[in-house]
């Protein structure tokens, strides 16, 4: 399932990317995020609770970045796991000044959902993984570091 999106944020890029890389902003914004821990340079591991009307239960996976440009861009690597299988994604996350003020943020990826997840299809989907990255963009405009 090919995922993509822009959002325009009120916070400069050098705040979003330091934001991006903190795993207690991390933390703190994705939705139902337990645990987030950096294990070496540009791997995370988490833990996060899913409560959606398509998918629920306790997913665990590890986040690798690479191809790290500060400030401006970074490929990210997800794998991960729960109740309704598993989920891969890979994509890039890249950043650039707002036209007046702020900083945009661009998202370009796949995500793969062998088992259940496969099974419910991306219009089913599709609509978990928009709503759950709207709230993660809304949340990193306004968390303290």
């Amino acid at each position: 399932m090919r995922i993509q999106g822009a959002h325009q944020l009120t916070t400069s890029r050098a705040d979003l990317y330091r934001r991006l890389l903190s795993p207690e902003a991390l933390r703190h914004c994705i939705p139902g995020c337990q645990r987030m821990e950096i294990v070496e340079p540009n791997v995370y591991e988490a833990t996060m609770t899913v409560n959606t009307r398509v998918l629920r239960g306790v997913y665990t996976g590890t986040i690798r970045l690479s191809d790290v440009e500060p400030e401006t861009r970074f490929r990210i690597i997800v794998d991960g796991g729960g109740p309704g299988g598993s989920v891969h994604g890979d994509g890039v996350i890249t950043l650039a000044d707002g036209e007046e003020s702020g900083a945009i943020l661009t998202f370009v990826g796949d995500l793969r959902l062998p088992g259940l997840l496969n099974l419910l299809g991306e219009r089913m989907v599709a609509p978990v993984v928009h709503e759950l990255s709207g709230r993660f963009f809304r949340c990193l405009e306004s968390v303290d570091l």
